[in-house]
């Protein structure tokens, strides 16, 4: 997938990337749409006993990462740092693929952290004057 966004048929997406970063607020869906494009190769790339969640977990954490490589090559040129890049995705993503998948959690249970964030948030606000 790499040699697709640095090939010659990337500069649409650097575009769009540069036009977003410049404009967040109008540009945002046309950055979003252009890297999207890549997301149902990551997706079938995926180990088939994974859920449909962890796919899009993880395939959003390499198109990000990719976006993030992408990105400093143009404005850096510093080849050396996205190699190094490359390799800590790499172990990352082996440690992911070794990794049996987590339970599922109900919204709203204890040991929810997003529960645990919002209860806390509650309760600060019911405290406030």
């Amino acid at each position: 997938m790499w040699p697709a966004l640095v090939g010659e048929e990337s500069r649409v997406l650097d575009q769009a990337i540069g036009l977003m970063l410049y404009d967040p607020v109008r540009y945002a869906e046309l950055g979003r749409g252009a890297s999207q494009q890549y997301l149902p190769s990551l997706l079938s790339i995926c180990p088939r006993d994974w859920s449909d969640r962890r796919k899009l977990e993880v395939s959003e954490m390499i198109l990000a990462t990719l976006r993030g490589f992408l990105i400093d090559s143009l404005t850096s040129g510093n080849i050396t740092g996205v190699e190094a890049g490359f390799e800590a995705l790499a172990r990352a993503l082996n440690r992911e693929e070794a990794t049996a998948e987590p339970p599922r959690r109900s919204p709203g249970r204890p040991d929810d952290p997003l529960h645990d964030h919002e209860a806390s948030a509650h309760s600060a606000d019911a405290e406030s004057p």
